[in-house]
């Protein structure tokens, strides 16, 4: 088996999600969280931002994602960010995310992503969000 997948599912499976109360009903879950342990320098703080579809992310089952990630080498704050949000696509399985790692020092670094399925429009909706 591949190390690259074995990895990947491995990294996966700590990403607990719960089934969605309301399927249909469109709303926005913004989870954030700050952890260490990384091999990237300082905390890297986390704010994930959806709109669910058949499936929720607890914060237990997010702080459970991030301590099992937080052990693992990452060679950039992008390669992280990629990972994580093909995780929760892969997992989450949201009409939209949008994902903000920020490590703040002496300097700050933040990258953010997003992603959304291809039939899904609530641009009402979206233009409510605030970007930063």
């Amino acid at each position: 088996m591949d190390d690259r997948f074995e990895t990947t599912r491995l990294r996966r499976s700590h990403l607990a999600v719960a089934d969605n109360p309301r399927p249909g009903l469109d709303c926005v879950i913004t989870l954030s969280e700050t952890f260490a342990g990384t091999s990237l320098p300082g905390p890297i703080s986390i704010s994930i931002r959806y709109v669910p579809d058949r499936h929720f992310l607890p914060q237990a089952g997010l702080s459970a994602y991030l301590a099992a990630i937080g052990t693992l080498d990452w060679d950039s704050l992008e390669t992280l960010g990629a990972e994580i949000i093909g995780d929760l696509d892969s997992e989450l399985l949201p009409r939209w995310v949008q994902l903000r790692l920020e490590a703040a020092g002496a300097t700050t670094h933040r990258v953010t992503f997003e992603q959304r399925k291809p039939d899904w429009q609530d641009r009402l909706m979206l233009s409510r969000i605030a970007l930063d």
